[in-house]
């Protein structure tokens, strides 16, 4: 294998684990104290904003 074969070989990997980190950081740890969603994790029980505007539009039939 030559050098640029090696240097294309650690690019992806460093790339790779740039983005495992990435991901990593970005997930929810269920301390919402510093978290910019708005996942259901916040208080049990609530959604998202956005369900609740679904909701209100679109509310439940009742089945006869």
């Amino acid at each position: 294998m030559h050098f640029i074969d090696w240097g294309v070989i650690l690019i992806v990997v460093i790339l790779v684990i740039a983005a495992i980190r990435y991901s990593r950081k970005n997930r929810c740890s269920g301390n919402c104290a510093n978290c910019q969603t708005s996942c259901s994790r916040r208080e049990p029980g609530s959604v998202a904003p956005f369900v609740e505007r679904y909701r209100k539009d679109h509310p439940k039939e009742v089945s006869k």
